[in-house]
């Protein structure tokens, strides 16, 4: 009887030092598991970001490029046929992937509006008028030309100063001097 109950001793024992070692293990194990998920998780995040910055640098380097046939033409004289030329010149869909189109706005204050419709009207746009979304009193931010034109009709003419988000944002590259995202928005083409 003794030597059966120093057995059944040994035995918890060895399975109780047993417990504690698979526990330590097991301990150690989902450490070295999380740690390789952080990594792992942070690699990930950090190439997204890799991706999205160089995306973004991309869709700003058309956008300069638009600038720059703006300033070329002179942004007084830049007509819509100057700048749908300059768009046959690039491939949206290849140069600047997930991209929709690109497009010109143009600075207008109310007492200027009759003037600019007039002139917008002889310049290839005999239907042009501003749409707001939210009727306002200041400084009107009007797109004139966009690129793709055929899939971007409902946009033309909207005073992106009419929606705060829009505004805000368009104010912010102004100022910055930088292609500036905006807050998330409804398309007004996509309505």
């Amino acid at each position: 009887m003794k030597i059966a109950h120093r057995l059944l001793c040994y035995a918890s024992v060895f399975f109780g030092v047993g417990l504690v070692f698979a526990g330590g293990v097991g301990f150690h194990l989902r450490e070295t598991n999380q740690s390789e998920e952080v990594a792992r998780f942070d690699r990930l995040a950090k190439r997204t970001v890799s991706q999205l910055t160089t995306r973004l640098h991309t869709y700003e380097y058309g956008l300069y490029g638009a600038r720059g046939a703006v300033v070329a033409a002179g942004s007084q004289d830049i007509t819509w046929e100057k700048f749908h030329q300059y768009s046959l010149s690039r491939n949206i869909t290849r140069e600047f992937p997930g991209s929709r189109g690109y497009g010109f706005i143009r600075r207008v204050t109310p007492d200027q509006e009759p003037a600019f419709l007039q002139a917008a009207r002889r310049n290839g746009q005999p239907d042009f008028t501003i749409k707001q979304l939210t009727p306002h009193a200041g400084e009107r931010f009007v797109i004139q030309y966009i690129e793709p034109e055929a899939t971007h009709q409902q946009a033309i003419g909207l005073d992106i100063a009419s929606e705060s988000n829009r505004r805000l944002a368009a104010l912010a590259a102004v100022r910055n001097d930088a292609a500036t995202l905006t807050k998330p928005i409804a398309l007004v083409q996509a309505c």
